[in-house]
């Protein structure tokens, strides 16, 4: 009786020190969705599940690769946001776990209205495609060499170049395309709304080891409280798009 009562305290005291002190997560900046700014997208939903999980966190935002830098190095527990699907293949230098996504995203590839809509990546061979520099976008487009890459800064740029016809066809998600659509007037797109060539699932990252564990599952846990109270859905009004 004593050993498991001994046993429950240890348990306890585990659990307990694991929030003892603030979670420190390692916000990539996003423009417009993740900045210092505390009711920025992915900002409010970071605060809005770690109260939910009785966490106290403090959030700092740096450019993506020093983020990233920073986390690989155990400078901060969270990093955010993240693609699940490039996780295990991106640039972790750690063990690392994702928790519940808490926005899927589709990209498309986007033509000239005087072009043909294009469906699949079979359909951009030998074609110029339009991408943004330092993005991944997953190893069946970064890796594909049947079509030749042409890099920009930002989704706005690639849009002007694919309206002179310097590229055939860009790949990008539709919210970037509305972005980018209210500041640059009379450039008019077309894609395939029912053929996306990547599948985007965007959560957080966590250390996987017993903390990062801890804290990744209380985090999935309130995700999925806000999922199913429709509260979730409205959070991430900033990156959904009219179709």
């Amino acid at each position: 009786m004593r050993y498991l009562l001994f046993t429950i305290i240890i348990l306890i005291s585990s659990i307990s020190n694991v929030w003892a002190e603030p979670v420190k997560v390692l916000g990539k900046s996003v423009a417009g969705l993740l900045t210092e700014d505390p009711k920025s997208m992915f900002h409010a939903i970071l605060l809005e599940a770690g109260k939910r999980a009785g966490l106290e966190l403090q959030v700092k935002v740096y450019p993506g690769k020093r983020a990233l830098e920073m986390f690989n190095q155990h400078m901060g527990d969270i990093l955010a946001p993240v693609q699940l699907e490039l996780m295990h293949s991106g640039p972790f230098k750690v063990p690392v776990i994702g928790c519940e996504p808490v926005s899927t995203k589709n990209r498309f590839v986007y033509t000239h209205p005087e072009s043909s809509t294009l469906s699949s990546l079979k359909e951009l061979e030998g074609k110029r495609v339009g991408l943004v520099r330092g993005y991944r976008y997953g190893d069946h487009i970064d890796h594909n060499e049947s079509f030749t890459k042409i890099m920009a800064a930002n989704v706005g740029k690639l849009m002007k170049m694919l309206d002179s016809k310097r590229v055939d066809a860009i790949i990008a998600f539709p919210h970037s395309i509305k972005k980018f659509s209210k500041k640059i007037k009379d450039i008019h797109l077309v894609y395939d709304k029912k053929s996306p060539v990547t599948i985007d699932n965007i959560a957080f990252a966590f250390h996987d080891n017993e903390r990062g564990n801890k804290i990744r599952d209380a985090f999935s846990k309130a995700i999925i409280e806000m999922r199913n109270e429709g509260i979730l859905i409205r959070m991430t009004q900033p990156m959904e798009a009219n179709n």
